[in-house]
């Protein structure tokens, strides 16, 4: 066999193993946050979150009571939560922030409020990942709807806070 020969089927099987080495990899789930506007820092200083399978809040899985003692991020009149149950969802884990998948259900005990947030829905995307595609770039899935007290929001909403007004 000649060298050139040699050298086209070299390069040819380096070819196929580069491309066929690639997967489908799954982009990174929205981390959902919570805004909570116009309450007072004293109305704040307990708020239980609830977090329900998606049975129309029957089946309580997790709570969480966020206290002053549990640092969330204060602008002005509005206080940030991030807080995660920390789920395996869908394809990967939301570390900072709720996930879709579940409903959820934000009580306020000094303002005697509950707030409900129901039917986040996600949408997933992927990535091509492996040898023949090096770009380690970071990709999002992106929340196409939501709702709040049974008020439903739409669009395509890649980093998404839910703001609850007093």
């Amino acid at each position: 066999m000649n060298e050139k020969l040699k050298a086209f089927y070299s390069i040819t099987i380096l070819c196929f193993v580069f491309t066929s080495c690639t997967v489908r990899d799954p982009c990174d789930n929205v981390n959902i946050k919570i805004a909570l506007v116009s309450f007072s820092d004293s109305s704040l200083d307990r708020i239980i979150i609830r977090q329900f399978d998606t049975t129309q809040f029957h089946s309580l899985l997790d709570s969480v009571i966020i206290s002053n003692k549990y640092p969330y991020e204060k602008f002005g009149d509005t206080a940030l939560i991030t807080y995660s149950f920390d789920k395996k969802q869908g394809y990967t884990t939301s570390p900072t922030g709720l996930s879709s998948g579940y409903d959820y259900e934000v009580y306020i005990p000094r303002e005697d409020t509950v707030i409900k947030l129901a039917g986040i829905e996600e949408k997933y995307k992927m990535r091509t990942a492996g040898y023949s595609n090096l770009d380690d770039s970071h990709c999002n899935n992106y929340i196409i709807s939501y709702k709040v007290n049974e008020k439903k929001y739409t669009g395509n909403f890649e980093a998404l806070t839910i703001y609850l007004h007093k």
